[in-house]
């Protein structure tokens, strides 16, 4: 249970930070909708885990923003984590 607890606090807190745009495709999970987004969904799913301060992680934002949109067109979504 703490764990949790302390997954939430995190995500949380790490959201002010989001390396991806509000206006981008890309479909930001947290502990609150990752149930409904990614658990109960009959749909293909690809999740990115990424912290914003990581450089590799940034240099690939672009790329993940492209395969999103790309993605939406077919019922796939891009779903993305702080970590």
């Amino acid at each position: 249970m703490i764990h949790f607890i302390t997954l939430g606090l995190l995500l949380t807190v790490a959201s002010v930070h989001c390396l991806y745009p509000s206006y981008s495709d890309v479909i930001k999970l947290t502990t609150s909708n990752f149930d409904d987004k990614v658990i109960k969904s009959d749909e293909v799913w690809i999740v990115e885990y990424y912290a914003p301060w990581c450089g590799h992680c940034q240099s690939f934002k672009d790329e993940y923003m492209k395969l999103a949109t790309a993605l939406k067109v077919c019922r796939n979504p891009l779903f993305v984590i702080i970590c």
